[in-house]
């Protein structure tokens, strides 16, 4: 049973390279195109801890996993905007 923790946008039972990543294979940072596990490992989760799940996380581990979407997310929305004149 996959379940969110009150208070967590996190889902415990999918992995972190799937939670980080939604699915994409990649993320695009300022126009660069970068593999989502280089990007996961920017934020300390490599290897095998890219396949942990969620759930068995610490709460060090979750608050940089939660640190991770955010940034993505941030990105995401930076270069989906119009630029605005100044």
């Amino acid at each position: 049973m996959c379940f969110q923790r009150r208070h967590s946008s996190l889902a415990d039972c999918r992995s972190v390279i799937d939670e980080i990543g939604d699915g994409a294979e990649e993320v695009d940072l300022g126009g660069r195109s970068i593999a989502m596990r280089a990007y996961a490992s920017w934020f300390n989760f490599k290897g095998a801890d890219q396949q942990k799940s969620v759930g068995v996380l610490s709460g060090g581990e979750r608050n940089r996993l939660q640190l991770a979407k955010v940034e993505r997310a941030e990105q995401s929305s930076m270069h989906s905007a119009p630029a605005q004149s100044i």
